[in-house]
């Protein structure tokens, strides 16, 4: 049986966030390989992008909504903790916008993008980079209901939760400006994320009894959700299928999945391998010779690269360390502090 304490496990958790990276990473450098190759054939690409793509983000978020219910806003703290928040998050977003795009500038073929489009993406995320937004977007409804309703948190989360999975299907979904459809998107895995851990004591030793059911129901959901993506009934993103999915499937991943060193290392560095793993990728576009040694080289690269980005960063540069999320020198099993609760 799992231990409800086993939730407080950075360690653990940092297991479960290099999952996460490595998903991440896996899945963009098999389709950024595939373009970079040429291959008329993207089948490889779509298994890639079809297999995980209702866990990969929710896993992200939910990770997020379960470390800020460890960490919930302070008495009074909530303008500082939007704050923090907006200076984690959104400012390595911005920077990190500008240093893809002048390397695509330099290296891509396509038209670069000139002043008036790198505004424009203040205004809707970069390609990846839309997840930031969304997520900050969500603290700062969770922060609130914390502060609205300090001494009923798990009732407030459990209703937030529901009306989350409510608003998934909602056309709010469509709004693209500064990520708020996905931060509705979002919303569902963060507050399942928080519920785990505020309600864990009556959840975890259950799960550790009733995981055949767990897996049992996770697989079938799973199947019904690759059906329906592969006959284009469902993007994957916006079924009940993919809700209940990530719901189940990342939902398990927190509970059960256990310690593992090299993902916790990982993990470690989440935040800056989000930001940065792209730069890498690129970079083992053109090293590689073939679909199979770009794909391996980038994941490699996507993972590696940005951590000695941020070793180097922190070790050299540590003022510097607000561009990556890190706006002081911490320990090294410390996960970044700007997709954590607390502020």
């Amino acid at each position: 049986m799992i231990a409800a304490g086993s939730l407080s496990d950075r360690e653990r958790i940092n297991s479960v966030r290099g999952l996460a990276c490595l998903l991440l990473v896996a899945f963009h450098s098999v389709t950024s390989a595939t373009e970079a190759m040429g291959h008329g054939d993207r089948t490889l690409s779509l298994i890639a992008e079809q297999a995980f793509l209702s866990i990969r983000m929710p896993l992200f978020s939910m990770i997020a909504g379960c470390i800020y219910a460890m960490h919930p806003v302070a008495p009074g703290g909530y303008a500082r903790f939007v704050r923090k928040k907006g200076w984690r998050i959104l400012v390595p977003c911005i920077f990190t916008t500008i240093i893809l795009i002048l390397a695509k500038n330099m290296l891509g073929r396509r038209a670069p993008c000139d002043t008036d489009c790198m505004l424009g993406h203040l205004v809707l995320p970069y390609e990846h980079l839309w997840f930031l937004p969304a997520i900050f977007c969500v603290f700062v409804a969770a922060a609130a209901l914390d502060v609205l309703f300090p001494q009923q948190r798990r009732r407030a989360t459990l209703i937030a939760l529901a009306a989350a999975c409510l608003l998934f299907f909602s056309p709010l979904r469509q709004i693209q400006a500064y990520a708020i459809g996905n931060a509705f998107y979002l919303a569902p895995f963060f507050f399942g994320g928080a519920a785990i851990y505020l309600f864990r004591d009556e959840i975890t030793p259950r799960m550790a009894r009733g995981w055949p059911w767990l897996l049992a129901a996770t697989i079938i959901v799973y199947a019904i959700n690759f059906m329906l993506m592969a006959r284009g009934m469902s993007s994957g993103r916006d079924s009940p299928a993919a809700l209940a999915l990530g719901l189940l499937a990342c939902g398990g991943l927190l509970i059960f999945f256990p310690r593992i060193g090299l993902l916790a290392r990982i993990g470690v560095y989440s935040f800056t391998i989000y930001l940065y793993h792209f730069v890498f990728l690129s970079l083992a576009n053109r090293i590689g010779f073939d679909l199979f040694s770009v794909t391996v080289i980038g994941i490699v690269l996507g993972l590696a690269g940005p951590i000695l980005v941020e070793v180097a960063m922190m070790r050299f540069a540590p003022a510097l360390g607000f561009l990556i999320g890190q706006p002081r020198r911490r320990p090294r099993s410390e996960p970044s502090l700007a997709l954590s609760g607390g502020g």
